[in-house]
């Protein structure tokens, strides 16, 4: 089973809507107005340095403007200023206003915010570890549909911690996830129903969860739809799927696959 947990990142929609603006706005404009207090255009400006769009890219300057943005309440700036801190690009790496500046953006229910405050609780990063915060910051981003929230609280409930270890609660967690694409999910999901983990053992399902994490390139999926194939087992037997799907995993680099391609 998968428990590698991670950091949400960054705003692709921010992204996509800075790169249409760079097209057709004037730089020194743009900064102009932010250095009026104008606090649409220093999220722009922010976004344009930490991109290199219409500039040179500049970590430095980005979380400059971000900063001035945030400290006006800004909750997207908050945000990404959190993801600067925490991974140390424009300034140095300081969990501790990491956690700031995602508590500050959770207070306004900013989802992604939430997800990676429970994070830092999690991995004790800026804060105490505390597991049982962890999870409570992993509901609330779950409850706004967070995906990586729903497979961080299935990892959790497999895990017991924060919570009792409970197979059937990991599993509604991992399928909610799944169900939106999240490929870990899906894997966690399909191991789940091989073992029958929180569920009736169902090698149906478990084929349909590994193929769906394995079209999407989940190189442990694709050597277990391959074992799948070999066993027979929620499919017919078939051995030239089972070479295939060992051999996507074995290019990967899955040592496990490797050594089974050497035997198939």
């Amino acid at each position: 089973m998968k428990t590698r947990i991670y950091l949400i990142n960054i705003l692709v929609a921010l992204f996509f809507s800075l790169s249409l603006f760079a097209q057709k706005t004037d730089i020194s404009t743009l900064i102009n107005k932010a250095n009026t207090g104008d606090i649409s255009a220093q999220i722009k400006i922010a976004l344009c340095y930490y991109k290199g769009e219409g500039v040179t890219q500049d970590y430095s300057e980005a979380v400059k403007w971000f900063k001035k943005a945030a400290e006006k309440g800004n909750v997207d700036a908050q945000y990404i200023l959190g993801v600067c801190y925490y991974n140390g690009r424009g300034v140095e790496r300081n969990y501790a206003l990491a956690v700031k500046w995602f508590s500050k953006a959770a207070e306004m229910n900013y989802s992604d915010a939430l997800y990676n405050l429970g994070l830092c609780y999690y991995n004790g990063q800026g804060v105490d570890q505390d597991y049982y915060e962890a999870v409570k910051w992993f509901k609330r981003a779950s409850v706004k549909n967070n995906t990586t929230a729903q497979y961080s609280l299935g990892v959790c409930y497999s895990k017991g911690l924060g919570v009792n270890m409970n197979y059937f609660e990991a599993v509604i967690y991992f399928k909610m996830a799944a169900e939106n694409g999240h490929i870990a999910a899906q894997y966690n999901l399909g191991w789940c129903y091989y073992n029958g983990l929180g569920v009736s053992q169902d090698f149906n399902e478990a084929v349909k969860w590994y193929k769906s994490a394995a079209d999407k390139g989940d190189a442990v999926s694709q050597y277990n739809l391959g074992k799948c194939y070999f066993l027979g087992n929620g499919v017919d037997k078939d051995y030239s799927k089972a070479v295939y799907w060992t051999k996507m995993a074995a290019e990967q680099g899955l040592e496990v696959a490797q050594k089974t391609l050497q035997k198939l």
